[in-house]
């Protein structure tokens, strides 16, 4: 699992609040990283992985903040949009993809962000409020069920 983001910019702090969580909720046997790094550097991330659950903000400008996306690995390169994150995450994905001997299976789970660009502003209403159903939909891709209820 690997959730994107950095808590000092505003949106962007979305895929560290959702890590914190399911760090506590997930089995030690699934390894939740938390990174504010992008582009190539993620690299590290994904290579050798047979299954990749990624956590992240995307701003299309299309649709309204707390918009959460759901797609797999085959609808990347038609999403769009962009991330607060310089280098596109799909295309390190895909050279991934190019350099493993096996391409991994990849879910995205992106939330519409407001503003993911100002130091020191806090994440917005929309996007805290989205926290818990983006990790109700995190555990329902890892462990194939729903949270039960109250979870």
């Amino acid at each position: 699992m690997l959730c994107l983001g950095n808590e000092l910019l505003g949106d962007d702090a979305f895929g560290y609040l959702v890590a914190e969580q399911l760090r506590r909720l997930l089995t030690s046997d699934i390894e939740v990283i938390s990174t504010s790094e992008s582009g190539l550097h993620l690299l590290d991330y994904v290579l050798g992985v047979s299954r990749l659950i990624v956590v992240d903000t995307i701003q299309t400008n299309e649709t309204a903040p707390g918009t959460i996306y759901e797609f797999h690995h085959g609808e990347l390169s038609r999403f769009p949009g962009s991330s607060p994150h310089t280098v596109g995450l799909f295309e390190t994905l895909e050279l991934a993809a190019r350099l493993n001997s096996a391409s991994p299976t990849v879910t995205v789970f992106a939330v519409e962000a407001r503003n993911s660009l100002v130091l020191g502003d806090p994440i917005s209403s929309e996007l805290r409020a989205s926290i818990p159903t983006v990790v109700k939909m995190v555990h329902r891709a890892v462990h194939k069920q729903p949270l039960p209820d109250g979870g």
